[in-house]
């Protein structure tokens, strides 16, 4: 998939708060795709931290992730480039 492909950590912004909800991914080459798809952040209130990819709306549950610990945005990418 293009989009995981073209991701960089570098440009990328985010935050975890406030509990509980999905916050936008910023710089992460949702333009590219014209909006179809784009990277949501939450921390949960049981102290992990879940990432989803969102196409056309829907979560793409394949590109799930659940953390631990919050992790870095590298991490992030590097684990989203790992299930393509």
């Amino acid at each position: 998939m293009d989009y995981i492909k073209n991701l960089d950590a570098s440009g990328m912004t985010g935050n975890w708060v406030p509990e509980g909800q999905w916050n936008r991914i910023h710089g992460d080459c949702k333009s590219s795709t014209n909006g179809v798809f784009h990277l949501e952040t939450m921390a949960t209130s049981n102290g992990t931290f879940k990432v989803k990819l969102i196409s056309r709306g829907s979560p793409l549950s394949e590109f799930n992730l659940e953390y631990y610990e919050e992790p870095s945005f590298s991490t992030i990418v590097a684990d989203l480039k790992a299930r393509i």
